[in-house]
């Protein structure tokens, strides 16, 4: 990949981003409801009942595993964060859940379980290159039985990232600030942001790169490896999913 600003952006930069300030201001991003909302709208959407196993790939810190567990889903939750990791496995172990938080790479999936459905929310999927995903992809369909549902949600698809695009965006999660400058690489299809989280007089900075693929790119990416398109939502309320909306929620099948 070429054009890249910053060339100590490495591909791997994911391995080292969720760490410190940046791991608190996604606890005080989303306010319990909305985790309650979406926790609802996956068991819609799946289509399963308590008892399911249901993979969350990646997991963070466990906030839909641990509520879908309350519901008496068995869940397992992967992240490469170990920071994360450690948080849920404590919270479960506190919230007397059965859960099984595992540290590893998204692409690095248990293959001798048959999961009942899953999930990849938190605009992961587009970490890696076209290569990356479709392994992603692959191991997500070896994880599930035939006939279950499959959610990725993003809102840094084409579609929605192009119609909203903003060079400098601020955003403010109880007492910490984050700013970011983003530069999209139209040559590779590529998003590069740059990450400054001010909190307490303190402030860390971190930089990312995105892959941004278009909703049939990934449609297409989902049917290589073995998934059929169900539904596209912009919303868990349910709202169809449309040009420049703001967060695309892609449910499939597997055949």
């Amino acid at each position: 990949m070429t054009g890249l600003a910053d060339a100590a952006i490495g591909p791997d930069w994911y391995k080292d981003f969720f760490h410190g300030v940046t791991l608190d201001f996604w606890r005080q991003a989303v306010p319990p409801v909305e985790t309650e909302k979406e926790v609802q709208f996956l068991v819609d959407c799946l289509k399963v009942k308590p008892g399911s196993r249901l993979l969350d790939v990646p997991c963070g810190n466990g906030r839909h595993a641990l509520a879908l567990s309350k519901l008496g889903f068995n869940v397992t939750g992967i992240d490469i964060s170990s920071e994360f990791i450690d948080e849920a496995l404590e919270a479960s172990t506190q919230a007397g859940a059965k859960v099984d938080f595992i540290c590893e790479d998204m692409r690095n999936l248990p293959i001798d379980v048959a999961f009942d459905g899953a999930f990849c929310f938190g605009n992961s999927f587009g970490y890696f290159e076209q290569v990356g995903c479709e392994e992603f992809l692959e191991a997500c369909s070896r994880s599930l039985r035939a006939g279950s549902r499959f959610l990725i949600d993003t809102g840094l698809v084409a579609e929605v990232l192009i119609p909203n695009f903003r060079e400098v965006e601020t955003f403010d999660a109880g007492d910490i600030k984050m700013s970011i400058q983003n530069r999209y690489h139209a040559e590779s299809s590529c998003l590069e942001t740059h990450f400054r989280f001010e909190h307490k007089g303190k402030i860390e900075e971190r930089h990312a790169l995105h892959f941004v693929f278009t909703t049939g790119e990934i449609n297409r990416m989902l049917a290589r490896n073995g998934f059929r398109l169900v539904s596209m939502y912009s919303s868990p309320d349910g709202e169809e999913f449309k040009l420049g909306a703001k967060r695309l929620l892609l449910l499939s099948e597997k055949a």
